[in-house]
C-alpha cells in the first residue's frame, strides 16, 4: 500500500523530486503593437523565472501560480493602456500546461482598439490682458508650447496630466505669479476617439517680496542671512530664485540645513517669505 505524505507548512509537494504545485514558468504577452513585452511585464505582478533560475533545480518553487494575481494582472495591464490613450482596450488572460506536471505558461492577450487622439488644445486665462500679454510673449511659455507632452494628433494620456499641470504651475510662479493655480479639462468625443483640451490658467496677483523671516539664526544677523539668500524686498517673486536663496544658503559654511516657503497668507500683490535654517555647534 502506497502512503501519499503530505507536505510540511512551507513545503513545497514534489513528484520524483520535482516541485510538484503549478509554478509560472513562462510569461506570454500577445497583441501588443504600441508598448513591448518587456515595459508591460513590468508593470505586473506575475512573472516568470529568469534564465539562470531555470537552470538552477534549487530555485524552482518562487514562481508559484496566483490566479488571483493574474486576475489583478489583467486589469493593471488595461488600466495602463486606459491612462495613455486607449479606453477601449481589452485585455485576457489565459493559463496552459508546459511540458511538466507543475509548469505553467501565462499569457496576456491584448487588443487595443484605436487610441484617443488630440483634436484641439486651448489656453484660456482667469486673469487681465495686461497679464495675458505678459505671460504669452514670455519665453518661458512658448517653450512650453513646443514640448512634446500634449500636441495636437498625439494620443491623449492621462498619466501626464500632473505633469502638465505643473509645468505650467512653474511657469507662472517663475514668472511672479505666487499664487498660480492651472486646471485641465478634457471633452471626448466617443465617434471619432479624439480630445479637445483645454488648459485654464489662473495666475493671480502678479507678486512681489515685501518681508522676509528669519527662524534660528543665533550666531549671524537676519540682515546677514538675507543677504545672502539675495531675496531683495520689493523685487519680483521666483520660484526659481526661491530655489537658489535655499540652495546658497544651505550650502553656506555656519548652516547645517536650511528651508525657504511661503506661509498662509492673504493672495494679494505683497508676499512674506520664511527662511529656516539650523546652525552647526
Amino acid at each position: 500500500m502506497m502512503l501519499r505524505v503530505q507536505p510540511a507548512a512551507g513545503m513545497q509537494a514534489t513528484v520524483n523530486g520535482e516541485v510538484a504545485d503549478p509554478q509560472v514558468w513562462k510569461v506570454v504577452i500577445e497583441g501588443n503593437s504600441t508598448f513591448s513585452d518587456l515595459v508591460l511585464k513590468q508593470a505586473i505582478a506575475t512573472e516568470a523565472p529568469t534564465t539562470w533560475e531555470k537552470l538552477s533545480f534549487w530555485k524552482r518553487g518562487n514562481h508559484e501560480l496566483n490566479r488571483m494575481e493574474i486576475r489583478r494582472d489583467v486589469v493593471r495591464i488595461r488600466r495602463y493602456y486606459q491612462r495613455r490613450g486607449f479606453p477601449e482596450v481589452e485585455v485576457r488572460s489565459s493559463i496552459t500546461a508546459g511540458n511538466r506536471e507543475w509548469k505553467r505558461v501565462v499569457r496576456f492577450v491584448i487588443r487595443e482598439n484605436r487610441p484617443v487622439t488630440i483634436r484641439e488644445i486651448n489656453h484660456e486665462f482667469n486673469t487681465s490682458p495686461k497679464y495675458r500679454e505678459y505671460i504669452t510673449q514670455s519665453r518661458s511659455y512658448q517653450r512650453q508650447l513646443k514640448r512634446k507632452d500634449f500636441q495636437l494628433g498625439e494620443r491623449y494620456q492621462t498619466i501626464l496630466e500632473p505633469d502638465i499641470v505643473g509645468q505650467y504651475t512653474d511657469l507662472l510662479r517663475n514668472l511672479g505669479f505666487a499664487f498660480a493655480d492651472v486646471s485641465i479639462d478634457a471633452q471626448l468625443d466617443t465617434l471619432q476617439a479624439s480630445v479637445d483640451v483645454t488648459i485654464t490658467l489662473t495666475p493671480g496677483p502678479l507678486t512681489y517680496i515685501d518681508r522676509v523671516h528669519v527662524f534660528g539664526a543665533r550666531s549671524v544677523s537676519e540682515q546677514y542671512v538675507i543677504r545672502e539668500s539675495a531675496l531683495e524686498r520689493t523685487k519680483l517673486f521666483s520660484e526659481e530664485k526661491l530655489q537658489d536663496a535655499q540652495r546658497e544658503i544651505f550650502n553656506h559654511h555656519l548652516f547645517r540645513f536650511a528651508t525657504i516657503n511661503l506661509p498662509d497668507q492673504p493672495e494679494d500683490s505683497t508676499l512674506e517669505v520664511n527662511i529656516n535654517l539650523r546652525e552647526y555647534p
